[in-house]
């Protein structure tokens, strides 16, 4: 069965930093035209190792020791938050702990519950920016 309403995230900051809440909008719509009022907005934000290593914005670089792991953290938000009459929501998201050489991003999961209880997800990735020069 298709997806009955659409939304897309809108992140308030270029780069996630440590210690910084991530603002994230999301004004959801019913395809059929009418806001997405009163639905409840959950989710989760992973933060994980850049794939390849590769600097964001610098094509072709890599950073970090090439033995270095890291394991990829999750953490579900820690409250649930409903869309207003004209179906706009305004998230403030924590930033989990984890720290590494290598580069890392920080991947944004918003589920908002169609009014049946299926829930419609979208994701926004940003870059972490190192604590370090």
């Amino acid at each position: 069965m298709p997806e009955r309403l659409d939304y897309q995230l809108k992140a308030g900051v270029a780069f996630a930093t440590t210690g910084e809440p991530i603002p994230v909008a999301l004004d959801a719509r019913f395809l059929y035209g009418a806001p997405a009022a009163g639905l409840d907005v959950t989710g989760a934000i992973r933060l994980k190792q850049v794939d390849g290593a590769e600097l964001p914005g610098h094509p072709g670089f890599v950073a970090g020791l090439v033995d270095e792991a890291f394991s990829p953290v999750e953490v579900q938000f820690p409250e649930k938050t409903q869309t207003d009459d004209k179906g706009h929501a305004d998230l403030s998201i924590a930033l989990p702990e984890g720290d590494a050489v290598k580069p890392l991003e920080a991947k944004i999961i918003v589920d908002v519950a169609e009014s049946g209880g299926r829930t419609v997800e979208r994701t926004v990735t940003l870059p972490v920016r190192a604590k370090g020069a």
